[in-house]
């Protein structure tokens, strides 16, 4: 009996170090879309290293894992398949919904959310008030976002799908679009980014069944042992203080944007 004892517990010692090297040795390939200030490329070009809020959070959680890494800026829908088909794939910042969250683990909350549809406050006569009235309207989404997805199930007939979100505030002062959902913080930081005037700008309808967080998501297929240890380094730097000093600069601007919100 004694040398089975110190047969199981040999195997339950060399499993353990197994798992531990396993997991030490995992490459964690990180996908992120053109979010300014939350991510970007530095130079304005196609080369150099992603920054942005976000992103130096998602570096501080590498840090603590100590897992090897890389973040790539790629268009949203490429994020999404590369997170949908293969293992140690990490994406951020993903909106947490209903019919998202069996898909992937979720590490943890980067930023509040609170979707409106916006347009021009110069058509502020002619645009829509409720979500039933927007269905005809002409609103720029991004492929496989998860807004354009909800906005599918609700019967909209007039989607324009664009590369960026960028792209949706030149083409509404253009005439090609008639609105577009985005959060207040993003709305207003594409906005400033790109040179338009926050007055041009007019929340009309909050998108009220959306999700209420953004989160640093991981692919269905990693291992429990990896998603356990990025679970722990993201709430390492939340208790260490690290969170609030990296996002604390953006949650203040959050607060100062001035966009006009009907109802508010």
């Amino acid at each position: 009996m004694k040398r089975v004892l110190q047969t199981l517990i040999s195997s339950v010692i060399t499993l353990s170090s197994y798992l531990s090297s396993a997991e030490d040795d995992v490459f964690i390939q990180i996908y992120t879309e053109l979010s300014e200030p939350n991510s970007y490329i530095a130079n304005d070009s196609d080369e150099g290293p992603v920054t942005g809020h976000v992103t130096n959070l998602v570096r501080a959680v590498m840090h603590e894992a100590g897992y090897d890494y890389d973040i790539s800026l790629v268009p949203w829908a490429r994020a999404v398949h590369a997170i949908d088909n293969s293992a140690n794939v990490m994406v951020y910042s993903m909106a947490r919904s209903q019919d998202r969250e069996h898909k992937y683990h979720w590490i943890g909350k980067t930023l509040p959310l609170d979707y409106y549809l916006y347009g021009l406050k110069e058509n502020l006569e002619f645009l829509p008030r409720t979500l039933e009235e927007a269905k005809n309207s002409r609103v720029g989404v991004i492929r496989a976002d998860v807004v354009g997805n909800y906005l599918e199930t609700k019967e909209f007939n007039n989607l324009v799908y664009v590369r960026d979100p960028s792209l949706n505030i030149v083409m509404l002062q253009r005439g090609r679009i008639d609105l577009f959902p985005y959060t207040k913080l993003h709305a207003g930081m594409f906005v400033r980014g790109n040179g338009f005037n926050e007055n041009d700008l007019v929340g009309v309808i909050r998108l009220e069944e959306m999700a209420d967080s953004m989160y640093i998501s991981v692919s269905k297929e990693t291992s429990r042992l990896v998603v356990d240890r990025l679970e722990w380094a993201y709430q390492k730097v939340v208790e260490s203080g690290e969170f609030q000093r990296i996002m604390e600069p953006l949650l203040r601007d959050y607060q100062e944007i001035e966009i006009e919100i009907l109802g508010q």
